[in-house]
């Protein structure tokens, strides 16, 4: 009977179709929905400004985080 799938290779190319759509959907899962923030703040001689205060505020919420600079004038905002 040509064209004709045993029982076997059925059940081998569900049990694949499977695997690569749990892998599919594990590794779409990782992806963050996070980011990162990250800068320097200087003068206009570009001295770094350590100490500086710095605000991440998002326009849709109004959620603020606040952060200083370090000796090097860097910020970070993880996670946001």
């Amino acid at each position: 009977m040509a064209g004709l799938c045993s029982p076997k290779r059925s059940y081998l190319a569900i049990a694949s179709s499977f695997a690569v759509i749990v892998l599919w959907a594990s590794l779409s899962a990782a992806q963050l929905t996070t980011g990162t923030i990250a800068g320097a703040v200087t003068d206009q001689s570009g001295a770094a400004i350590p100490g500086a205060k710095v605000t991440a505020k998002n326009t849709e919420t109004g959620i603020a985080r606040e952060t200083v600079t370090g000796p090097t004038g860097r910020y970070e905002f993880p996670s946001l």
